[in-house]
């Protein structure tokens, strides 16, 4: 494809930051890129709870063929995608509360 380019070893989170997308497995990577508000395309349907969650909520997009990545960038509407993430993200609790509570209920932490 034009303008696409393979990189290894590099921050990931600068790499989706200034990327357009990221097309990938349906991890990590995706996962962040999603809540980033970039266009997170998987092409392995895997099963995991939050990656359906960020499906269903449009934030998240399965192609099974390159065929269907190539539909998918066509009809994405970036500035909705946008939107929609920055109102998912206002609604949703932040995990680092969760995780507070759950270290001082432990006594990790004083």
């Amino acid at each position: 494809m034009k303008n696409c380019k393979i990189v290894r070893g590099v921050d990931s989170l600068s790499l989706i930051y200034y990327s357009k997308g990221v097309i990938g497995p349906g991890g990590t990577m995706n996962r962040e890129a999603s809540l980033l508000g970039k266009i997170s395309i998987a092409i392995v349907d895997k099963t995991l709870s939050v990656n359906e969650f960020l499906r269903n909520i449009g934030l998240l997009y399965y192609a099974k063929r390159p065929r269907d990545i190539v539909e998918l960038l066509r009809s994405i509407d970036e500035d909705n995608l946008k939107r929609r993430q920055k109102e998912i993200l206002y609604k949703i609790e932040s995990p680092i509360d969760k995780m507070l509570d759950l270290i001082k209920n432990y006594k990790l932490v004083s």
